[in-house]
């Protein structure tokens, strides 16, 4: 294990309930959760906005995306997200 940081956060109480809920669950700290759970968000968010620069670099390289282009990708993410379209637009 590496250096430690100290935060000092407030969650809604139903969260910090569920939070414990959890490190109950697996007998483990708090602290552990939290930092598994924010190491997985930032993971997320890093790939989010790797696939982001990488859109854009091929956008400056071969053009922007068509309209028919973007419905086609809209309509690939609601297929993989099993989302019907009324789902897709509210997210979208």
């Amino acid at each position: 294990m590496g250096e430690k940081m100290k935060f000092s956060v407030s969650l809604d109480a139903d969260l910090g309930q569920a939070l414990r809920d959890v490190a109950d669950e697996q007998q483990t700290q708090i602290s552990s959760v939290v930092s598994h759970a924010l190491r997985a968000y930032l993971d997320d968010e890093r790939i989010i906005r790797d696939g982001l620069a990488a859109m854009e670099q091929y956008q400056e390289e071969h053009g922007r995306f068509t309209t028919d282009e973007k419905a086609e990708a809209h309509a690939w993410v609601r297929d993989l997200m099993g989302w019907d379209e009324a789902e897709s637009r509210q997210t979208a």
